[in-house]
């Protein structure tokens, strides 16, 4: 008898555990399904950005004939810009005070400084700044002249600068010197405060 409640309850035991060990794992696909979505609703937010920067961007060219010195600038003539300019997987950055937006301030990584109204479509103008980006990401979110925000694939984007992402999505352009100084100086200012 000793021996048949011994076995019974091993076999109760066992089954219990394959039951949690099921359930784990069901919990466990359903977290991966959460996380996946919670990504892709980080990358369709910052998307969004991008866009409304490059509307303000584009209405800026339009009344000025270049873009502007920097996102402060834009922001000077469009206040209602100041809640796109962090995207919502940034958990460093932090609002700006007033009209000034520092380095601190944007998930993003304005490039278009000192450039004119009249360049090519495809000259990067804002990026998402890639040491913000999760270890694990692979493509970055970008703004280009034409207004189009593009997703492209770069191998381990967390890792980068801004220069090494805007050398790769570069085209030679007249421009594309003043681009390459502007993300230059972004990464300078982004060792500086680390």
């Amino acid at each position: 008898m000793k021996k048949f409640l011994l076995w019974s309850l091993t076999l109760l035991l066992g089954v219990t555990l394959c039951g949690c060990f099921e359930e784990s794992a069901s919990n466990t696909a359903a977290a991966d399904a959460a996380i996946r979505s919670l990504n892709q609703a980080h990358k369709t937010n910052s998307s969004n950005n991008l866009q409304q920067i490059g509307m303000a961007c584009r209405m800026f060219v339009d009344d000025n004939d270049r873009f502007p010195n920097g996102l402060s600038e834009l922001l000077e003539s469009n206040s209602g810009l100041k809640s796109v300019l962090i995207a919502s997987y940034d958990k460093k950055s932090s609002a700006a005070a007033g009209s000034t937006v520092k380095s601190g301030n944007t998930s993003y990584a304005y490039l278009a400084r000192g450039i004119s109204g009249r360049v090519n479509a495809d000259l990067p103008v804002c990026i998402e700044k890639p040491w913000l980006l999760p270890p694990e990401e692979n493509t970055i979110r970008v703004l280009f002249a034409s207004g189009e925000v593009k997703v492209l694939s770069v191998p381990n984007v967390s890792g980068k600068s801004c220069e090494d992402v805007v050398d790769s999505i570069l085209s030679d352009s007249p421009d594309a010197g003043k681009i390459r100084q502007n993300a230059s100086r972004i990464d300078r200012n982004h060792k500086k405060n680390k």
